[in-house]
């Protein structure tokens, strides 16, 4: 059929959006009513707080090649508001080839500030380089790029009173000073991503222990091993490890840490990459945690979710892809039928497939404002833009599905990728 797209397509287009709009409201709205219902219970402190008890804690911070940055996040450890004999720093060199080791051995005249170093092995073998030198009651982790706020500890370690089977706490990540549209679309998002992971939390949903600053008791890495290499996500396979050992992982909204964000795409495209594709293949390893009662949230919603969002991509970008190539298809045949003045294209079925797109948007887009607000508020952000707005629709609607897509490519293809 010369000029129209078979209605095959449109049926299957039509169909598959629907689905898409179903599945993507739904989550989006899960999450607002499970806020909702838990608003009041969100901690939203300002001031400094009295525990009972301090407990040791050790922080490690694994680095490669962070001159630039080791220096700020060393001195933003030596401002926590927690007793100076009860924590300790412990500096991990992973073979770096700049200045990093020095400027870490600058550190050592604090008493509570230690140096380690080995040849080049990956963060996951750092991590537990530190783990097998320490005794301390808990252990947190700070990548060497990100540069936590005097409270922080002290919250997370309240969280852990309060709650004696939470065997991890993971504190909420912010963007550290973005300077161009590359790291301002990144603040958006992380802003968004306090208020989905302290949602998640409350179902029992998180999927991974971030670098920027998760604390553990010291003892479930007795319980269940070290850290594994875990395709250069290790975080993510811990947070899966722990809660297949039937363990808890905590959320706690208001211990903030600011990170330094990728400031170019390429950056950016490669960081992403990693992150999804090590996510897609500790999915893979724990495919039998899915649907399990026992795994609350993470099985029910966040694993299923992820899965459905890469679906999504996938469906939406070859849809897109075909309904360009069948308009160009049609705008040459006519051209060379009759000449360009001839140029006139009826959409006909097509008019259910963009109105079905464009509810999609509106609805979806709707969500997502209100859902960045809502993270805003809980991250105590005073600043209010539409600039990372604007430009975080523009990253998730076009470079997002690039490395979405090359991701899942990489995962069937079993390609590995570089912590560096």
């Amino acid at each position: 059929m010369c000029g129209t797209m078979p209605l095959y397509m449109f049926s299957v287009g039509t169909i598959g959006f629907y689905i898409i709009l179903f599945f993507a409201v739904y989550i989006q709205v899960f999450l607002l009513v499970t806020y909702l219902d838990n608003r009041k219970t969100i901690p939203r402190r300002k001031k400094s707080i009295v525990l009972e008890t301090y407990p040791t804690v050790t922080v490690l911070v694994p680095c490669y090649n962070e001159e630039k940055t080791i220096a700020g996040t060393v001195d933003s450890l030596l401002t926590l508001e927690y007793p100076q004999d009860k924590f300790n720093i412990l500096l991990i060199d992973d073979g770096s080839c700049d200045t990093t080791l020095s400027i870490m051995h600058s550190y050592e005249k604090y008493p509570n500030v230690s140096v380690l170093h080995q040849e080049n092995a990956g963060k996951h073998e750092a991590l537990n380089a530190g783990l097998r030198s320490i005794t301390s009651e808990f252990v947190a982790t700070l990548d060497a790029d990100s540069f936590i706020t005097p409270l922080a500890l002290q919250r997370v370690i309240a969280m852990f009173h309060q709650s004696s089977d939470i065997q991890s706490v993971v504190s909420s990540i912010l963007i550290y000073k973005p300077k161009n549209l590359v790291q301002i679309a990144q603040k958006a998002e992380y802003e968004m991503s306090v208020y989905v992971k302290s949602m998640l939390a409350h179902i029992g949903g998180l999927h991974v222990t971030p670098g920027p600053f998760s604390v553990f008791r010291r003892s479930v890495f007795d319980a269940v091993g070290m850290y594994r290499q875990a395709y250069n996500t290790e975080d993510g396979e811990m947070a899966l490890r722990i809660q297949k050992y039937g363990y808890r992982i905590g959320y706690c909204a208001d211990s903030y840490v600011y990170t330094v964000a990728p400031d170019t795409i390429a950056k950016l495209f490669k960081q992403r990459v990693r992150w999804t594709y090590g996510f897609l293949r500790n999915l893979m390893d724990y495919r039998e945690m899915l649907f399990k009662k026992r795994y609350a949230g993470l099985a029910f919603f966040t694993l299923p979710s992820a899965i459905i969002s890469f679906i999504t991509v996938v469906v939406v970008s070859v849809l897109v892809l075909v309904s360009l190539v069948d308009l160009v298809t049609r705008v040459v045949q006519k051209i060379s039928a009759a000449g360009v003045d001839s140029v006139s294209i009826s959409f006909n079925n097509v008019e259910l497939y963009v109105s079905t797109a464009v509810l999609i948007m509106v609805v979806l887009y709707i969500l997502v404002f209100i859902a960045i607000m809502i993270g805003r508020i809980m991250a105590q952000q005073q600043k209010r833009s539409w600039k990372d707005l604007i430009m975080f629709v523009i990253m998730s609607g076009t470079i997002a599905p690039v490395w979405i897509i090359k991701s899942m490519i990489d995962a069937s293809m079993s390609r590995q990728s570089r912590w560096k």
